[in-house]
């Protein structure tokens, strides 16, 4: 301990009688490891945090799919991204062996009124079987019973956390309230856990719902054409392709057309899909632009080795080992690196604060990137492959090297030509 301590001082001597070195090593490192960090934590948040939810991975949207749309260019795009209507919902939940439940969900936009200023809000259609589905339990009051939709169901009302703080000032005596939304009233039974959301995917309407109301309460469960997406649990050991294939099945025998089917996606790959391949082409891009700075740093190390070589053969002809000096030269590498990615992680909070302003508005799950504690590690493991990479180049290369060719060199170097 006596030891490091001693290589850990002489380092910071060595390095602070090389300012501008030390200073452009720092800012190239803090520059590649508060970039990486940033992706990371966007990265992260977006694609490879767990969703919220109870076993996330079992988790999977469900798509009715039309062969016969793939020729109608405005319908082109969602030939596979069809929604359920409810009486093809009823079949397929009464028929269907592979999930431990299935579900509808939809969104609008509604009138809020009789609470403050009249205001538009987001308002999400379910079924009594969506919370349950997901593992969420409200925070208050309860959730729709079940036999609560379809056609003619009594308008109730849950409402998001956020709503029942600002609008009902977190009193409790909100639930069996009645709020008015498109001049119908509803009974508010339930207020739903902070943060919740289950964003409709292919809906226009991308803002959290701030209100949940039954499927039907609406009037829309009357209507044949009325749709809305499905969302299932699978059972254990159940595998996506066995979903899709009994799904399928009951899609066709149902609508009896060969062109119809079904489409069944993790609910995570589902949401995220359309950014998976750009944000791991910039994760890529910023780990190479980290490596770089790495070879930067390691350049700038060994051009500074030949002016160091004369001091360590002197260290070395006074009785100090080989594996000290490394030792001395990787610890002058792990401060560096310690420095650079301290003004990094600094970097990376401004960096990750950017990004989220400047990514589009249909990028997924932005509420869940944020600088924690699996950022700070990414951090700290990019800090020690810096540390390694840069700093046993220079190690290796004064260790090759004889102390009597390195001290004829620097005799050469500083004494009186011969006359």
């Amino acid at each position: 301990m006596t030891q490091q301590i001693q290589d850990a001082v002489f380092a910071l001597r060595t390095l602070r009688r090389r300012p501008m070195f030390t200073a452009m090593a720092v800012a190239t490192l803090a520059l590649g490891i508060g970039a990486a960090t940033s992706v990371f934590t966007i990265v992260d948040g977006v694609l490879l945090r767990p969703l919220p939810f109870r076993s996330p991975r079992e988790l999977v949207t469900v798509w009715q799919t039309d062969a016969r749309y793939r020729e109608q260019s405005t319908l082109r795009r969602r030939w596979d991204r069809l929604w359920f209507t409810y009486p093809e919902f009823q079949r397929w939940r009464a028929d269907q062996r592979s999930f431990v439940d299935v579900a509808l969900h939809g969104a609008q936009e509604m009138a809020l009124t009789g609470l403050g200023d009249p205001t538009e809000v987001a308002v999400s259609t379910a079924t009594p079987s969506l919370l349950p589905l997901l593992g969420v339990r409200v925070a208050l009051g309860r959730w729709f019973l079940p036999g609560e939709e379809g056609p003619g169901a009594e308008r109730l009302a849950v409402i998001s956390h956020e709503l029942w703080v600002g609008r009902f000032g977190s009193d409790p005596a909100a639930i069996d309230r009645l709020v008015t939304l498109d001049e119908s009233r509803y009974r508010v039974v339930g207020v739903l856990p902070p943060g919740f959301r289950l964003p409709n995917l292919t809906s226009a309407i991308d803002r959290v719902a701030s209100i949940w109301i039954p499927l039907g309460s609406d009037g829309g469960g009357q209507q044949f054409d009325s749709s809305y997406e499905g969302i299932g649990r699978l059972k254990l050991g159940v595998p996506v392709d066995a979903a899709t294939a009994e799904t399928d099945r009951i899609v066709r025998a149902a609508a009896g057309k060969a062109e119809r089917g079904a489409r069944v996606v993790p609910r995570l790959e589902a949401e995220t899909g359309a950014v998976r391949a750009p944000l791991f082409l910039l994760g890529g891009g910023v780990v190479l632009l980290l490596l770089i700075a790495c070879a930067n740093v390691t350049t700038l190390l060994l051009g500074e080795a030949p002016a160091r070589e004369h001091e360590i053969a002197t260290r070395k002809a006074l009785g100090a080992s080989m594996p000290r000096l490394v030792r001395q030269l990787v610890t002058e590498s792990v401060i560096l690196a310690t420095m650079g990615g301290a003004l990094g992680i600094a970097l990376a909070w401004l960096g990750t604060r950017a990004l989220v302003q400047l990514a589009p508005a249909t990028m997924p799950r932005l509420d869940d990137v944020m600088l924690d504690g699996r950022a700070l590690g990414f951090s700290l493991a990019a800090m020690v492959v810096a540390a390694l990479v840069f700093g046993l180049a220079p190690a290796i290369s004064v260790s090759r090297r004889d102390v009597s060719d390195i001290m004829r060199g620097g005799g050469r170097a500083t004494g009186r030509p011969n006359p």
